[in-house]
């Protein structure tokens, strides 16, 4: 089961055929925290540390990505890989689905993260394994204020996310996370590694 079967899990157990969804193509390339990976980096390159991306999402409808087998018909050369947004519309109302990017401190084995997913997350969650760390989905919805504590708390553990991921997702309102691969950069599609159900 992959990352996009598990969307398309959530959408049918929660009955969200009609609600609209948006996903985010984008390029193949290392994350501000890969290429500059030292203290020194980091701080001489500062600047561009600390500014947002612009996000131009394509929306889509519950009932398309149901009928889809993968997201494959929305890539482009320039734009291999796709993302899924958190927020969705239900009835002109906002919610989120409960996704996470982890970005694990050191010493974390398997057994800890999945002890610690479980007092974070009450309801059932799929953990995914991508190529260097992990992505988290649960079946239970957000509304804003729930989604907005849903980032914080994960934030105030200090050890499962990168405070980067969460700034980004706070700014944009709401959470991306990729659902294929390339041959260059990111070439595990995020696969369930473990069913909390």
């Amino acid at each position: 089961m992959n990352s996009f079967d598990v969307i398309k899990t959530i959408i049918s157990n929660n009955n969200l055929e009609k609600c609209l969804f948006s996903i985010y193509p984008h390029d193949a390339v290392k994350n501000w925290r890969q290429i500059n990976s030292t203290i020194d980096e980091k701080i001489n390159n500062i600047n561009s540390g600390i500014q947002f991306d612009i996000y131009n999402l394509n929306n889509i409808s519950g009932k398309t990505i149901l009928n889809l087998h993968d997201l494959n018909g929305f890539v482009r050369s320039e734009c291999p890989l796709i993302s899924f947004a958190s927020k969705f519309i239900k009835n002109e109302k906002s919610l989120h689905i409960s996704m996470m990017n982890l970005h694990l401190g050191n010493n974390f084995t398997f057994d800890k993260l999945i002890n610690s997913l479980h007092f974070m997350i009450k309801d059932k969650f799929w953990l995914l394994k991508t190529d260097r760390f992990y992505h988290v989905y649960s079946d239970n919805l957000l509304n804003q204020n729930e989604w907005f504590k849903w980032n914080l708390q994960f934030l105030m553990t200090d050890c499962l996310v990168s405070p980067r991921y969460i700034g980004h997702s706070l700014e944009r309102n709401f959470n991306l996370l990729r659902q294929n691969a390339t041959s260059y950069i990111k070439t595990k599609i995020p696969t369930v590694v473990y069913n909390s159900n």
